[in-house]
């Protein structure tokens, strides 16, 4: 099997940080997240409302509200995947043409 050079022109300076830390964690039998300081931002943010008091319940519905508006509207900003089912059975060339044009590129 050849190597092919991977082509990472594409990708931004924290893409290319989150995949070099990855890489780190494979090798390494490491688990450190692959963006610091958003999970630091996500500790921080839990141990703050680990505390909150039992009386204020309303608070924190109205919290878990809120994020799960967010959540939402996250979700809707993803790409759709995409997919294709095909309606008849294809012949080998097509399935060949198929892999070719769609799965063997460099991401």
């Amino acid at each position: 099997m050849e190597n092919k050079k991977m082509d990472y022109s594409f990708l931004n300076s924290t893409e290319i940080q989150a995949i070099s830390i990855n890489w780190q964690n494979s090798q390494n039998g490491t688990n450190l997240p692959i963006y610091p300081y958003f999970a630091d931002t996500f500790d921080l943010f839990g141990e703050l409302i680990e505390f909150a008091p039992v009386e204020s319940k309303s608070g924190l519905k109205s919290l878990h509200n809120e994020l799960s508006v967010i959540v939402k509207h996250l979700i809707e900003l993803f790409p759709k995947p995409w997919h294709w089912i095909p309606k008849k059975r294809l012949t080998q060339s097509q399935v060949k043409q198929f892999q070719t044009k769609y799965l063997n590129r460099v991401w």
